[in-house]
């Protein structure tokens, strides 16, 4: 299965994870977010103001980055890209900077 709370759950599964009760509330969200995706596509969420709001944050070593890559992986978008928060952010301020 390519949805990012199989793949979770096969890491823990195999050992190479840890039960994380944060972690698995956080996957368990962006599964959610990974089925809306499907029908849809990542455009289509966005132009129906969908309610996909959540922020993921927390301590650091708490696995954040490694469940965005997990569901990277799992999204079936063509056109994506995945990029670290605070990249991001620095290529917005960049582009204000140039406009």
């Amino acid at each position: 299965n390519s949805e990012p709370l199989a793949k979770y759950n096969a890491l823990i599964e195999s050992g190479i994870l840890q039960p994380d009760s944060g972690q698995a509330e956080v996957v368990a969200r962006l599964n959610s977010l990974h089925d809306a995706l499907k029908p849809t596509g990542l455009s289509q969420i966005f132009k129906k103001k969908s309610r996909h709001e959540d922020y993921i944050h927390g301590d650091v070593g708490r696995g954040k980055s490694m469940l965005m890559d997990l569901f990277y992986e799992s999204a079936t978008e063509q056109r994506k890209r995945r990029v670290h928060f605070h990249a991001f952010m620095q290529e917005v301020h960049e582009r204000i900077h140039d406009y």
